[in-house]
């Protein structure tokens, strides 16, 4: 598409948009998708050696796990509290934190925001899985 056919009209009610875009919303959005990429990991795993859980504990809270033999256990935890989502991953080599709230991208879209950087939905889950679905074992 070109620049001028993804552009919001100068009217754009930003406002409406931005209030239905929750960190609420985007919480189911991220556990939904999330559980679906730990089942797509468990599907290509061919060894077998170790394995990926989805574990919902909860409305405001769930986790990504993987275990196995000659691993150690590591987690990244999902947890939504009043204005963000704590994201935690935690392995044998300590404890990593990432907050994200949400906004607005420039195309008018629900995005998540970590630090002072917009991401979609997808990239929030590559940066907060990657190491757990894909770090040599």
């Amino acid at each position: 598409m070109s620049q001028e056919t993804d552009k919001k009209p100068e009217n754009f009610d930003w406002v409406t948009a931005r209030s239905s875009c929750s960190i609420g919303v985007f919480f189911e959005r991220l556990r939904n998708q999330v559980k679906d990429d730990v089942a797509l990991r468990n599907a290509s795993n061919p060894g077998k050696f170790y394995t990926f859980q989805f574990v919902d504990a909860g409305s405001n809270c769930f986790s990504a796990i993987v275990e196995g033999q000659l691993i150690n256990r590591a987690v990244v935890r999902f947890s939504l509290n009043e204005n963000n989502i704590s994201i935690s991953s935690i392995d044998h080599g300590g404890e990593n934190d990432i907050a994200v709230t949400v906004t607005l991208g420039e195309d008018g879209e629900c995005r998540a925001k970590i630090r002072d950087r917009v991401y979609d939905l997808w990239q929030v889950r590559k940066i907060t899985l990657e190491d757990l679905f894909f770090r040599a074992r």
